[in-house]
């Protein structure tokens, strides 16, 4: 088996044809034939069943197929980063949890570049929705993010591919309006007294329970509200950017954390709850930007 059986394999097997393939290819037809039955000669397997003007892959085949795109694609890449060594070792592409305080990020972002002025280090810098993020890493769209770590941790997948390192602890916030009913109360509101609100939370949440403990929002509503013996009314909204103007015109109340931009809105009074999350510096564990480690370093252990 060698490289060019491997390009005439994927290329039958997306044309289903061998005209269009021999085409493709710039060769003749029964040459292509006799190259892809040397293949499933050498492989003994059946790689291709032969209809009337169509051909497409057998099960076997399939198998090969899928194996040979993934070492094909994995292979691009490793030839992409090295022919680019040079650039990716000046340059850290990050990602932000939006609705996070953007200082969480500069002030590394800062450190980090001071600490090596003769380097000229660059940043690029973009928010996204939680669940996006641990998908652009694994994927190497982004070097590092800064985020919450039950985000990047939501599966078993993402929890073996991406290392973390703690930035901040935050706490998990009952956020809600300035004009709701409970502010006329004389004791400080308590969870209990919002059993009859909406709750807004983002989208993801709807998809992944992360456990049985207050870590997150969609769990710490549950657990308090299973505690207190009620089901809450849970409304998923698309980001965290939407959940606040809901809170504030008092259509509901949400969990947030400490650390969001919702903190420094002056229609939204808040009271804590035990639940408490981690920010983290997350990365893709095998990604060969030299920097990642360098930047990781600067981080003051928490």
């Amino acid at each position: 088996m060698n490289d060019l059986q491997i390009k005439y394999f994927l290329i039958l097997a997306q044309s289903k044809s061998f005209s269009k393939a021999a085409e493709q290819l710039y060769m003749s037809q029964p040459s292509l034939s006799k190259q892809i039955g040397a293949l499933e000669q050498e492989l003994e397997l059946k790689l291709f069943e032969r209809k009337y003007r169509e051909v497409i892959l057998t099960k076997e085949g399939q198998l090969f197929y899928d194996y040979f795109m993934e070492a094909t694609q994995k292979f691009n890449d490793t030839l992409y980063k090295a022919q680019n060594v040079g650039l990716l070792s000046t340059h850290l592409s990050m990602v932000m949890l939006e609705g996070l305080d953007t200082n969480l990020a500069l002030r590394p972002i800062r450190r980090f570049q001071n600490e090596h002025k003769e380097h000229n280090i660059t940043f690029s810098f973009e928010q996204l929705p939680s669940y996006q993020i641990p998908f652009y890493l694994i994927n190497d769209r982004y070097d590092i993010a800064v985020t919450l770590e039950d985000r990047v941790t939501l599966t078993q997948e993402y929890a073996n591919k991406i290392r973390t390192k703690k930035i901040s602890d935050c706490e998990i916030l009952l956020y809600y309006s300035t004009e709701h009913k409970v502010n006329q109360l004389e004791r400080q509101p308590v969870f209990e007294d919002f059993k009859d609100d909406i709750f807004f939370l983002p989208t993801f949440m709807s998809k992944h329970h992360l456990n049985n403990s207050p870590n997150s929002q969609l769990s710490a509503v549950e657990y308090y509200s299973q505690l207190l013996g009620y089901t809450p009314r849970i409304e998923f909204v698309n980001s965290t950017a939407a959940i606040q103007p809901n809170v504030e015109c008092g259509a509901g109340v949400s969990l947030i954390s400490s650390l969001a931009f919702m903190r420094n809105s002056s229609y939204l009074n808040s009271i804590p709850l035990n639940a408490k999350s981690n920010v983290v510096v997350a990365w893709k564990a095998g990604n060969t930007n030299p920097l990642i480690d360098q930047f990781v370093d600067t981080i003051e252990d928490k």
